[in-house]
């Protein structure tokens, strides 16, 4: 009967330390791919908010900035507990990785964020704020178009009412 008992309880402490350790780092893995399709999503409202001037609040532009950054601070605060263990505002408890093939994936996934997936990001922020100024430039060229316009047809309406009234006036003139 002992044998049996010490079986299931030695299987039971394997299960509290995969529990324990295992299900931290499994949640912080899906936590990072949460929080990789949340910079995702923020880019991806952010390229459609500044290319469609006129047509969306372009001051949804710094929340869209600040959610991105926010996913990215939450991706490195979820990677970083994998390889180096933390205890999360939620009180989750993460022990670092042991598992070598899991630590090198992580390291790999957080150098290609950094370098070139941030990188790209960020650099479709900033052609989206070049496009926003050069809309607003655009704008104001089309407005004082308008003006201009606007003047020439003032100018035009006068000079044709010159000239109508010196034809009226050299006809009065021929006729008397």
């Amino acid at each position: 009967g002992g044998t049996g008992y010490q079986g299931i309880e030695s299987i039971n402490r394997g299960m509290v330390t995969i529990s324990d350790h295992e299900v931290p780092l499994l949640k912080m893995t899906n936590e990072m791919k949460g929080s990789l399709y949340r910079a995702q999503i923020a880019i991806e409202q952010y390229r459609i908010a500044s290319s469609a001037i006129g047509q969306v609040d372009q001051g949804e532009l710094p929340t869209l900035m600040a959610r991105f950054s926010k996913a990215n601070q939450q991706y490195d605060r979820y990677s970083e507990a994998v390889l180096k263990g933390a205890t999360m505002d939620s009180g989750l408890v993460v022990i670092p990785t042991d598992n070598q093939p899991l630590a090198r994936a992580i390291e790999e996934a957080d150098q290609f964020h950094n370098q070139q997936f941030q990188v790209s990001a960020q650099r479709v922020m900033r052609l989206g704020q070049e496009v926003v100024a050069m809309s607003i430039e655009e704008a104001k060229a089309m407005a004082s178009v308008e003006r201009e316009f606007d003047t020439i047809t003032e100018l035009a309406d006068r000079a044709e009412g010159v000239i109508k009234q010196r034809v009226a006036h050299h006809k009065q003139g021929a006729l008397g």
